[in-house]
């Protein structure tokens, strides 16, 4: 029956003999049983939970018995030890908010995703692009004006996602954890700075990937080489042994991540830390619209 219940309702079982209270109270050693499954999941999970609630009954009659013989439990102690902490506040306070900064590099980039579809693959599909390629205007100038809407997009997301965790500081209603997330107006400034170039250069790479795809849908399977790398970036830091490196701010996406967590810590940036992102988003995107623009120039455009 005990194999059937562990089977059926997929917790572990406790099986407590009926002389655990006789024996208990003469000074002997009573053996409980612990009935789970190794096939079951939930069975498992509950087990670890059931043997700590045990290890504390444990104890409890451990130190029981020494205040009968008037022992102080104290004495089953050689030291004690204490942690002391070194890290500042907001060092400690960035340990909660970690993923902060990847969740606002996600929204940045789907915020600029749809719309660089559209302004390219989106066109094609649709039959409206080859007739702007008949405007005497240059092909660079045309991208340009495309690349601005689509970087407009992606900056308004990053200005709404920078400024949001204002106001949302009102809703926490901890206030330890209050306490520990200290984000102002200098932290969001921060953060926008960071952003503004890299949502301009995520829409020039995002514009194209796109441009060589002749449907909306192609592109879409096509970006997720972009976003996978955009989300995979950030964790370097995380998994790095060393720590950061230098080369961590040559990488877009990486710097950004890497940056926004010192702001979080409250660590001082310089100008060089926040120059070497912007130059390297500026780069990225001046040679993505430079191929775009003879991608308009080709003979598949006429």
């Amino acid at each position: 029956p005990i194999h059937e219940v562990v089977r059926l309702l997929g917790w572990p079982v406790l099986v407590v003999p009926g002389d655990f209270e006789a024996k208990l109270a003469s000074g002997e050693v009573p053996v409980v049983e612990v009935v789970s499954s190794a096939a079951n999941q939930r069975a498992q999970g509950g087990v670890g939970r059931l043997t700590r609630l045990m290890a504390g009954f444990n104890q409890e009659q451990a130190t029981l018995r020494l205040a009968v013989r008037g022992i102080s439990p104290a004495a089953l102690q050689a030291l004690q030890v204490e942690e002391r902490d070194l890290a500042n506040p907001a060092t400690r306070a960035a340990q909660i908010t970690v993923m902060l900064p990847f969740f606002v590099l996600m929204a940045v980039l789907y915020g600029a995703l749809n719309a660089a579809l559209d302004t390219t693959a989106g066109e094609r599909e649709r039959g409206s692009l080859e007739p702007l390629l008949m405007n005497p205007a240059s092909r660079l100038s045309l991208v340009v004006g495309k690349w601005g809407a689509v970087a407009s997009v992606g900056m308004l997301i990053a200005v709404l996602s920078s400024f949001s965790f204002l106001p949302g500081q009102w809703l926490l209603r901890s206030e330890s954890l209050a306490a520990m997330f200290q984000y102002g107006l200098p932290e969001a400034l921060a953060f926008l700075a960071l952003l503004l170039p890299l949502a301009g250069a995520l829409a020039a790479l995002l514009m194209a990937v796109a441009i060589r795809c002749k449907s909306f849908k192609e592109a879409q399977a096509n970006a997720t080489v972009v976003v996978l790398g955009v989300s995979v970036l950030p964790m370097v830091t995380l998994f790095n042994q060393e720590g950061e490196q230098a080369w961590h701010l040559w990488v877009p996406a990486l710097a950004q991540s890497t940056l926004m967590g010192r702001v979080l810590k409250g660590e001082a940036m310089g100008a060089a830390d926040l120059l070497l992102p912007a130059l390297a988003c500026a780069a990225l995107a001046a040679v993505c619209l430079v191929y775009v623009a003879r991608q308009f120039s080709t003979a598949a455009w006429r």
